[in-house]
Order: structure tokens, then sequence, then C-alpha cells
């Protein structure tokens, strides 16, 4: 059968099309391998932290406020104050997880934002194994976890809420997950939310965190 010039770009043109079909449904199995990792992703849960003492977003009680007593009075609380730290338990972290870091701060007025928040804890090198930092919290001195102020002092300082009377502050704690290049960290330098997050920027795999508030209205 004689095929004529017309009739052979026609079959050229038809193969071209049944080959793209072709290749379109083998990239189409791939697109659909994409799609099931993506929503494999999105149903890992996030990764989170809460305290049984209050609810994100809610009232920090007053035990948790600083206890320093100024003529006899607490000055940052009505009498209830005892300079406890909350409870935080986390879940969910990002794999790969080696440690974890803790870091409370300030942020309101006259504290000021980032770099300039106001530090009231910092708790670093958790192993990964822990979930949990119970309230009032205390580490053995052969634990490897440090809770830091800057003073060089082996001790589990916490510094209790202390806003400006009548005056409500958000207190906001951040818990890292950590890789495994993230350095053991000793009792000599504190940090902000923010400051932690430029210096080991590299080492964070994930953050999750929780806020509360604290107004002292004396009686």
């Amino acid at each position: 059968m004689k095929i004529n010039k017309l009739d052979s770009i026609f079959i050229t043109l038809l193969c071209i099309s049944v080959i793209s079909c072709g290749g379109g449904s083998s990239n189409g199995g791939g697109s659909s391998n994409d799609d099931e990792k993506q929503v494999e992703t999105s149903n890992k849960p996030s990764f989170t932290i809460t305290s049984s003492d209050y609810d994100d977003g809610g009232v920090i009680p007053e035990k948790h406020a600083d206890d320093m007593v100024i003529g006899g009075v607490q000055d940052c609380a009505n009498g209830n104050a005892e300079n406890l730290s909350p409870q935080y338990s986390w879940a969910n972290p990002p794999e790969g997880t080696e440690s974890f870091a803790v870091i409370m701060d300030d942020e309101t007025d006259p504290c000021l934002p980032g770099l300039g928040a106001c530090v009231h804890w910092n708790v670093f090198n958790i192993p990964k194994s822990k979930t949990e930092l119970p309230g009032g919290f205390v580490f053995p001195y052969d634990d490897p976890i440090v809770v830091a102020d800057g003073s060089g002092l082996e001790q589990a300082l916490y510094f209790g809420m202390c806003p400006p009377r009548n005056n409500e502050h958000t207190y906001t704690t951040t818990i890292y997950a950590l890789n495994s290049n993230m350095p053991l960290l000793d009792f000599n330098t504190t940090y902000t939310r923010e400051s932690f997050s430029v210096q080991y920027k590299n080492e964070i795999l994930g953050t999750a965190e929780i806020t509360g508030k604290y107004i002292y209205i004396p009686n």
C-alpha cells in the first residue's frame, strides 16, 4: 500500500501522541506517590508542649510567681508565690531528635521583643528519652540537664514572674527539638528564645510553644 506524505505525517503525529499519553500515565503514577507522601506527612502528629498548671493562653497560677519579699510582703503576688517552675510535657518530636532545650521568656514592655526579652528559664541538654519537666523541677548533679542563669552556679534556677503591678504580661515557653550536632551547654550562658534560635538554627529540628499570662493586682 502506498503511503503519501500527508498519511506519513499523520502516522508520525499519532505515534508521538501515544508516547506522550503513555509518559503522562507514568508521570501520573509518580505524582500519585508524591501526593501519598504529602498526605502521610500532613497526617503526622504535630510536635506539642502542654502544661498541667495552665492552658495555652491561660492564666499562670500565682505559685509560679517570684516569692521575693520586701518589707515583710511579697512583691510579686498576694502571698501565694512559691517561685516554682511550671510542669511541662511534650509529644511527637521530629524524627532525628537527640535532645531538647526549654526556654521561657517575657517580651511584654518594659521587656523587649526578641533579643531583649526578659529571661525566666533556660533548661538545656534534656535527653531525648524525657517527655516531661515536673513542676518545681530540680535536677540531680549527675544529670546532663542544666538550668542556666549565667552565674555559673549549678542550681536549678527558675526566675518566677514579677511584672509591674497591675500590668498583665505574657510568658512564652518554647521547647526545641535538637539534632545530634547540638553541643552540651553549661551554666554560664543564658538565651532568649530569639538568641537561641539564631545561635542554633542549624541544630533545631522543630519547636513547640505555650503561652501564659500573669498579672499582679495587690489586694
